[in-house]
């Protein structure tokens, strides 16, 4: 399980694909296209640090899967290779680095407006610019397939008042979109990109968006939770455009005030 979970974040830093945009920034622009074919879930909990000035927010595995409501976060992440070949415990190095590798047919189009966008980021910041005289890489996970519904929900325990196996889609915000970028699907047209100030918090005005998945989503409560500590396993239900209907229950977590 260590290394699935190990896969989820490091498939983020490894690349196989390049593509040079050039670009008078002189980015080079790594892409790594990937279809959806499954779906996971996890609890996280938010670790929040001042680091010169800023708040820097990082994601942990909870200790003994106990976690603060305040400080709790669910990741719902897209990827193309079966859960059951990534949680195999005896896979191996040489196996795992040819999955973190394998990429799908990339969107050309999506590609180029990413880029004009992470430059158009740029180019706003003046240090940045300056800063830039020589080759950045920038290396950019996307994935190419359309999401046509996603739902929350809880296995076996009620919970924001609601009962087991209804949808907690309404108690719940989306955080902070990986990367953060929103495309609609049908047209490829991005919507919100590195240079947006906002975005979307709800997941339903996502999927109103007729959205290519992200690649990972980080989401929060957004109402008080009742009668803690509670026992919960959460359930993610997503369906993809091609028809795929794919499903992910998290281990069961604690979570208190």
């Amino acid at each position: 399980m260590k290394k699935y979970i190990v896969f989820i974040f490091f498939a983020l830093l490894i690349s196989s694909c390049i593509e040079n945009h050039g670009g008078h920034h002189n980015f080079i622009f790594e892409f790594y296209p990937k279809k959806v074919t499954s779906t996971t879930i996890g609890i996280w909990q938010k670790h929040q640090v001042q680091i010169n000035g800023y708040m820097n927010t990082t994601y942990i595995v909870p200790e003994n899967y106990i976690v603060k409501e305040d400080s709790m976060a669910m990741l719902v992440y897209t990827f193309n290779v079966s859960k059951n070949i990534l949680s195999n415990p005896n896979i191996t190095q040489e196996e795992l680095q040819y999955y973190y590798s394998y990429l799908d047919d990339p969107l050309p189009s999506v590609e180029q407006q990413i880029s004009d966008d992470y430059e158009k980021k740029a180019e706003s910041n003046l240090k940045r610019a300056l800063e830039l005289a020589n080759i950045e890489q920038v290396k950019i996970h996307y994935r190419t397939t359309e999401i046509r519904n996603l739902t929350i929900t809880a296995l076996n325990t009620p919970i924001f008042g609601m009962r087991a196996g209804e949808s907690l889609n309404d108690f719940f915000d989306i955080e902070k979109y990986d990367p953060p970028v929103i495309f609609n699907a049908p047209s490829q047209t991005l919507l919100y990109g590195y240079s947006s100030k906002s975005r979307p918090v709800s997941i339903g005005e996502w999927l109103s968006l007729s959205p290519l998945a992200s690649v990972g989503m980080y989401l929060v409560p957004n109402t008080k939770i009742d009668n803690l500590p509670v026992n919960v396993q959460f359930v993610v239900k997503m369906e993809t455009a091609d028809g795929l209907v794919l499903r992910d229950t998290t281990r069961m977590v604690t979570i208190t005030r």
